[in-house]
């Protein structure tokens, strides 16, 4: 099966050890699978997996079901999502999939508080139950010192079937970025205006590179839908946090999840923009 439309690609950041991932499957299509159950079920699998772990994770993943030309998102944390196309008027339109789920969204904010976490000054950080360490989001896999963090992630559909093609559909980790920050070289000018050919996810890559000095950790994963693409993809970006471990529990659970329910499927090769 080919894997030419799916580019995935990390990055090693300066600062600190490696704990970004990226994964995807590509697979036969089929107009009776639930994108939404399957998700859920994945989900569940990997919080089963990493619930013991001292490290943790946020991650993101995007399901393209083609019979039914939707994209369905499952996210946890401050991945991110967006579905990318032309705009009519020569360059691209993003638009971005899901929220952030930090201390700074109100209603994040609220159910964080009434399952009993606790936020620093600024609130901006939620602090583990012996308030020695904090993490910046209120959803996450692992961190078992953070009990009152939320394990159950946004599920929702996003109809693709009136985009014209090729469109794009994007799941990255911090650190990459489409537009709405200052000073950040504007990801849809940099990557989608180029030809596929010139390998996007490398040029996307390189301009974040610049803009963020190298030190962060990134992860994506994209997936060109042209006319002639009529596979299902699962992709997934996990950004991992205290140590690597919950990060690697839930890409083996990926790996495992998918070779036992989609057959003839098979695993995208990870690319490294150099």
């Amino acid at each position: 099966m080919s894997t030419e439309n799916i580019l995935i690609a990390t990055h090693q950041g300066k600062r600190w050890e490696m704990e970004d991932r990226a994964f995807a499957f590509v697979f036969p299509t089929h107009d009776l699978r639930s994108p939404e159950l399957d998700l859920k079920d994945f989900f569940e699998a990997a919080h089963n997996a990493t619930e013991s772990h001292e490290s943790g994770a946020v991650l993101t993943a995007l399901f393209y079901h083609a019979a039914t030309h939707s994209a369905t998102v499952a996210q946890l944390g401050d991945c991110r999502a967006y579905v990318s196309s032309e705009n009519g008027k020569g360059g691209m339109q993003s638009k971005r999939l899901g929220v952030s789920h930090t201390p700074i969204l109100k209603s994040e904010k609220k159910t964080l508080l009434e399952r009993g976490g606790k936020l620093n000054e600024t609130e901006t950080m939620v602090l583990s139950d012996d308030a020695h360490a904090e993490v910046g989001v209120t959803r996450a896999l692992g961190d078992h010192r953070f009990s009152s963090l939320s394990r159950v992630p946004d599920i929702f559909s996003e109809a693709c079937g009136a985009l014209p093609r090729p469109f794009y559909l994007i799941a990255m980790t911090n650190g990459f970025f489409i537009g709405g920050r200052p000073k950040i070289t504007r990801y849809d000018t940099t990557f989608l205006q180029m030809s596929w050919d010139e390998n996007p996810v490398k040029a996307m890559a390189q301009t974040c590179l610049v803009q963020s000095k190298g030190m962060d950790n990134m992860a994506c994963a994209v997936t060109k839908i042209d006319h002639d693409f009529d596979h299902d993809v699962l992709m997934l970006v996990v950004d991992g946090h205290n140590g690597a471990q919950a990060a690697d529990t839930i890409i083996a659970t990926a790996r495992e999840f998918c070779l036992s329910r989609y057959t003839n499927g098979v695993e995208v090769l990870e690319h490294r923009p150099q």
